[in-house]
């Protein structure tokens, strides 16, 4: 025998869990395309126009909010926050409805996904096993 190395029978064995599984009435698996794969791992496009929309539109009304609150002495100050409140509220509202137009696309490619699963087969009645 050898010394200083242990042989394979004195060395402890690592416990293993104990596994269980319960079983699935029915797994589906779905096919998808590359460029689906991307649409869903990039998120909705469309979600930049609701980034935007929240961003402009919280401007416009501090904007709002700070001309009816203050007094502008100077004309040209007053007429760059009515510019700047109207154009950030307008942008902000136009985004925000191509936002609400557009917004399911992922849904819809996902609807699209799993409508490419055929109908689960019928049963039938064995012959000679009378119907109920």
């Amino acid at each position: 025998m050898m010394q200083g190395r242990p042989s394979p029978e004195d060395t402890p064995q690592p416990v293993l869990p104990v596994i269980r599984v319960a079983p699935l009435g029915e797994i589906k698996i779905y096919q998808i395309l590359e460029g689906e794969l991307d649409r869903l791992a990039n998120g909705p496009p469309e979600s930049i126009y609701l980034n935007f929309a929240l961003t402009l539109l919280p401007i416009s009304f501090t904007l709002l909010i700070t001309l009816l609150t203050t007094t502008i002495r100077s004309s040209r100050l007053y007429q760059g926050f009515v510019l700047v409140a109207a154009v950030t509220l307008i942008i902000g509202v136009i985004l925000l409805v191509l936002w609400g137009r557009n917004r399911s696309s992922t849904r819809r490619l996902v609807e699209d996904i799993r409508n490419r699963m055929p109908p689960p087969p019928s049963i039938q009645d064995k012959p000679g096993t009378p119907a109920r």
